[in-house]
């Protein structure tokens, strides 16, 4: 249902007015119909039916005291299945109104609210709506709007939305919404409801991606940059200035052995006449990561222009595990950028450093070095970089960082260092590709639902989602996708047991269940000790293990399957992934089936090489083998490539629309 961009955006204004979003869109207006619902509009229907289907009937756990007092709440629906352009929010909540209004102006019109203040068992919609603007890489500042809100299946809430300034709010002066409303549409991707375009994350100059422990902050920032020029370093506590950007350092040449005869030094000769040769310790600068990014960086801008310059990504992993300001030094001003993406003030490199950078940058021509220096103030600054007299970030050089908020007794960073960076929040997220499970004895146990259950506790023990497990935060035994007791005790147990509930305790309880206490031989109670997980040959203590997770409300298996159960269409409940190629529905008995028949289709038309480049890492022409992946690969019809099934239909969809925007394919996937 396609919704006006007034009624749902975020940080924007135009001075002079003071015009908010609306929070609600009508579905019947229209007088001469008694403000009935329309419908004879097909998206409206389906809202409705929805609406019905998701609605709750206590309303005493609803909270909408910051709304209208003239509107009469006629259905409240709760949904748990939230999308943002076709990719899902985990652990979210929204909840939307069918409310009739009882103004003057409106008397009896029915709109469907989706205000961010409405609160249902203590959880509002902008609690949903923070984790959609994470999503989307937007700052708290960031400017984006909603442009559709559909319902799909009856149970998944779908919001499709575009990021208009990912760390900025927008001011607007001199214009009327009209013509603000006007720009924000251009921005909007082709497609009718129901069939949205990717709508692509922008892309920032300096992130950082943060979360906590084992969410793949790494692995998100290995899939966005795929198929970019990436340089990788770690930041620790012995990381400073000199093995971040660059120093001299000892290196060994062979050069010729030389002696003194009188006043004249000659060399040595071997026995047959030829010179001899040995090491000879000499110091050369030696550029480390940073100053490589920099230099590969102006190369790509010199070979493509001010317009077409190729991405540099420089990659700090656990950034926040290094003294940043001691790192950094006076790098740090280069950090502001300008709107164009250049340092806002560009830096003098000290004599070794411009002597280096001289040496390197030397051959490189810059087209149309008035565009960069029309950016500051005429100055012929674009010479003084070639030379190396200067240093200046492009605007094609990437920085981005991890952190992990959970890590104790590191170097804090300071606010002036934060707000130079755009700040993405990794959620604790279930995956959507693997399916481990802990092997307790002759049982296993969903690694899954124990971290979900884990999380409740430590949630509530510590008021915080920082020391909260994610997903990966401990990976199955190689070859297989199954976390033996003995890695789940050394790795899990003991992070629970030192890093978080020493220092709250263990009198926790989750639904009114005491999760770390026991029955010991005599039948008292007993505090679980992380030693009690131990047996005296230090194996896992298996009978102590299956306590904590009948504690947790989990129940083992017999049997763990290799791969995860594929959603069950039959009863109308999850839709299958459909498709149509070149205008004809690609038929399959499962979202797998369709994707590889879709993918077969796609390699008969187009280079297979092409389609790979899209995917990515997930086809290949040589695949693991099993003992080496918990990934399954499927060759693809005909061709010599191999493609990884466990994926799940948010991923085959996700793929299915990136080949459809890239390859211009006449292909629709929902």
């Amino acid at each position: 249902m396609k919704i006006d961009i007034t009624s749902m955006f975020f940080n924007s204004k135009i001075e002079g007015q003071t015009a908010t979003p609306a929070w609600g869109t009508s579905i019947g207006q229209n007088k001469s119909r008694d403000c009935r619902i329309d419908d004879f509009k097909e998206e409206v229907v389906d809202m409705v039916i929805g609406m019905t289907y998701k609605s709750i009937s206590d309303f005493d756990n609803l909270d909408v005291s910051k709304g209208s007092s003239d509107r009469e709440i006629v259905t409240c629906s709760v949904f748990q299945d939230v999308f943002l352009n076709n990719k899902k929010i985990e652990n979210c909540q929204y909840v939307l109104l069918l409310v009739r209004e009882h103004s003057k102006s409106h008397e009896g019109r029915l709109l469907i609210s989706y205000a961010p203040y409405i609160t249902y068992n203590g959880v509002s919609n902008q609690e949903c709506i923070n984790l959609m603007q994470n999503a989307l890489g937007c700052t708290p500042q960031g400017c984006w709007f909603v442009y559709d809100i559909s319902i799909k299946n009856q149970s998944e809430l779908h919001f499709y939305a575009v990021v208009v300034n990912s760390t900025s709010q927008m001011i607007y002066s001199s214009i009327k919404s009209r013509n603000r409303s006007e720009e924000w549409k251009s921005l909007i991707p082709d497609g009718n409801a129901g069939n949205k375009g990717e709508y692509k994350t922008p892309v920032g100059l300096q992130m950082i991606f943060y979360g906590a422990p084992g969410t793949g902050k790494s692995h998100t920032i290995q899939e966005r940059t795929e198929h970019e020029d990436v340089i990788r370093t770690t930041f620790h506590p012995d990381t400073d200035y000199s093995t971040f950007v660059g120093a001299y350092k000892p290196t060994t040449i062979d050069a010729p052995v030389m002696t003194v005869i009188g006043t004249k030094a000659v060399p040595v000769e071997n026995e047959d006449g030829s010179p001899r040769i040995e090491p000879k310790i000499i110091y050369e600068f030696v550029n480390q990561a940073f100053l490589q990014a920099y230099v590969k960086a102006w190369e790509k801008y010199c070979e493509g222009g001010f317009d077409n310059a190729q991405k540099q990504f420089l990659v700090i992993e656990e950034i926040n595990r290094g003294n940043c300001a001691q790192i950094f030094g006076d790098l740090f001003q280069l950090l502001d950028r300008n709107n164009a993406g250049f340092s806002d003030y560009p830096i003098k490199a000290d004599a070794d450093m411009a002597k280096q950078l001289k040496k390197q940058l030397k051959d490189l021509t810059i087209e149309d070095p008035d565009a960069i220096n029309s950016l500051y103030k005429g100055e012929n600054i674009v010479s003084q970089v070639l030379d190396g007299e200067l240093l200046l970030l492009p605007k094609n050089l990437y920085i981005w960082a991890t952190m992990n908020t959970s890590d104790q007794s590191l170097f804090p960073i300071d606010s002036a260092f934060k707000r130079r960076w755009d700040w993405v929040y990794i959620p604790i997220s279930a995956s959507d590709e693997d399916n481990f499970g802990i092997k307790v004895g002759k049982h296993f146990y969903d690694w899954g639902k124990f971290i979900s259950q884990m999380n409740r506790i430590v949630a509530d023990v510590t008021s915080s989602e920082d020391k909260q497990l994610g997903y990966y935060f401990c990976k199955a035994d190689e070859g297989s996708n199954i976390i033996s007791a003995n890695r789940f005790v050394n790795k899990v147990l003991f992070y629970l047991w030192n890093d978080v509930f020493k220092n709250y305790g263990f009198d926790a309880t989750l639904d009114g269940k005491a999760v770390f206490k026991y029955k010991n031989d005599e039948d008292k109670d007993e505090t679980m000790s992380f030693t009690s997980f131990y047996i005296s040959n230090g194996m896992p203590n298996v009978k102590q293990i299956k306590r904590l997770m009948e504690n947790l409300g989990l129940e083992g298996v017999n049997e763990w399957p290799a791969e995860k159960a594929e959603e069950d269409s039959s009863d109308g409940t999850v839709k299958l992934l459909s498709v149509k190629y070149e205008g004809n529905a690609v038929e399959g008995a499962s979202h797998k089936e369709v994707f590889l028949k879709t993918l077969e289709l796609i390699v008969k038309d187009r280079d297979a090489d092409e389609v790979a480049r899209v995917i990515g890492s997930e086809m290949t022409k040589n695949p693991p083998s099993p003992s080496e992946t918990t990934r399954n690969y499927v060759k693809v019809g005909d061709s010599d490539w191999y493609v990884a099934t466990r994926n799940g239909k948010d991923r085959f969809l996700r793929h299915l629309i990136n080949l459809a925007n890239n390859l211009e394919l006449n292909l629709v996937a929902q």
